[in-house]
């Protein structure tokens, strides 16, 4: 009897043909599976700004209003489309996410979370399994939250001018994610990071591609460590992004208090100015008698000015007596840092198949500070002297 009442609305209402019916038994409940409208929409629910909260949410024409109302009616699996529009105010922003749903914005529409003052927070994740696609978060504080998730996945997602309020700064969090028990893992795809920065401490990874990161201005060294901080993170994946135009301590920043693997890779670092009390103006990896490891493949590191407040060590890279470096096929071009203009190496430093030209510093190319150098089929280019200091 079920099945005839689920087939007479698919044809009546849908116009779905009698050929294309189907069902499977799911415990009680007869869910359709063939029908090609419904499998697609079965599971989704509409926000638009013009909608209503008393709508039903599942047509676009009949959309929820708020982000609020559609996590509410959802059920872990579904799907969140929004329409076009900026969405701000009660039930857009400080929005509590607990179940594991995708939000995304429909097909080519341009969709923004638009906070309004420094003390409007975009979503928060808890205990929840989150996928964000398509969205611009715009001047919140951060744009995403969470203090325990399973995994926050971000696709084609630009965090837009972050608000930290203070006086020198241009930007701020656009990701704030810690854990108590060392899991969750935050994925960022195919996004832009403007004057926003990650703050990431004790979950269980971050993997980073083809994301562009620029324009966070942090002239005093006040706010900020790093662009994407790092503390307490063992699986860091860097890969095919862009770092540039920042003012900023250092760009990447891991802190380490267990064994940690970075992988940087086929990643461009321009044009940044470090400022502040620190090293290494791109990649800073330090551990707290930790072991880590630093992989660099195929990056380039170009017109990285590490020169601060105080004396500066290594113009792109720092490894401390915990990190054992390895670089391999990448290019350090116009780095410049009071000592090791392009690397400093407090650990054992591996490279090999890359090229160092212009680079500026006591140790041009590295300053050892009771590491290892050994460098396999490098070159160096118009380097000053000495090249290698104190290895």
């Amino acid at each position: 009897m079920k099945g005839a009442v689920v087939v007479i609305l698919a044809v009546v209402v849908f116009g779905i043909g009698a050929e294309e019916v189907g069902r499977k038994q799911d415990g009680a409940n007869v869910v359709p599976y063939h029908w090609p409208w419904l499998k697609e929409h079965w599971n989704r629910w509409y926000v638009s700004p013009f909608g209503d909260d008393g709508n039903g949410g599942r047509r676009p024409d009949r959309a929820f209003q708020t982000f609020q109302r559609a996590v509410e009616a959802a059920d872990s699996g579904d799907v969140i489309v929004a329409e076009f529009g900026s969405y701000g105010g009660t039930g857009n922003v400080n929005l509590d996410i607990t179940k594991d749903v995708r939000i995304q914005a429909r097909d080519g529409d341009i969709v923004t979370v638009a906070c309004s003052s420094r003390s409007e927070i975009g979503w928060i994740v808890s205990d929840a399994k989150v996928e964000i696609a398509g969205i611009t978060f715009d001047t919140c504080n951060p744009a995403i939250l969470s203090r325990s998730f399973e995994t926050i996945t971000l696709r084609n997602v630009t965090l837009a001018r972050q608000n930290t309020g203070g006086s020198s700064v241009r930007g701020g969090k656009g990701v704030d994610a810690s854990s108590s028990d060392g899991t969750g893992m935050l994925v960022l795809e195919d996004s832009v990071l403007e004057e926003s920065s990650l703050y990431l401490e004790g979950i269980g990874g971050l993997e980073m591609r083809r994301t562009r990161v620029f324009g966070l201005q942090d002239p005093d060294a006040t706010m900020f460590y790093g662009v994407v901080w790092l503390f307490d993170v063992p699986e860091i994946t860097i890969a095919e992004s862009i770092f540039e135009d920042m003012t900023i301590q250092q760009v990447v920043f891991s802190d380490a208090r267990r064994p940690t693997m970075i992988s940087v890779s086929d990643t461009l670092f321009r044009d940044v100015k470090g400022y502040g009390v620190s090293q290494g103006g791109a990649i800073r990896a330090t551990g707290a008698l930790a072991d880590v490891e630093l992989r660099i493949l195929g990056c380039n590191f170009t017109g990285m000015r590490n020169l601060g407040i105080a004396e500066r060590d290594g113009g792109a890279v720092h490894g401390s007596s915990d990190v054992n470096v390895l670089v391999e096929d990448s290019v350090f071009l116009g780095n410049e840092a009071t000592y090791g203009g392009a690397m400093d190496c407090w650990g054992p430093c591996t490279v090999k198949s890359s090229e160092f030209e212009s680079n500026v510093g006591v140790g041009s190319v590295v300053y050892c500070q009771g590491g290892n150098f050994l460098c396999q089929d490098c070159k160096y280019v118009n380097q000053t002297s000495p090249e290698e200091y104190g290895c």
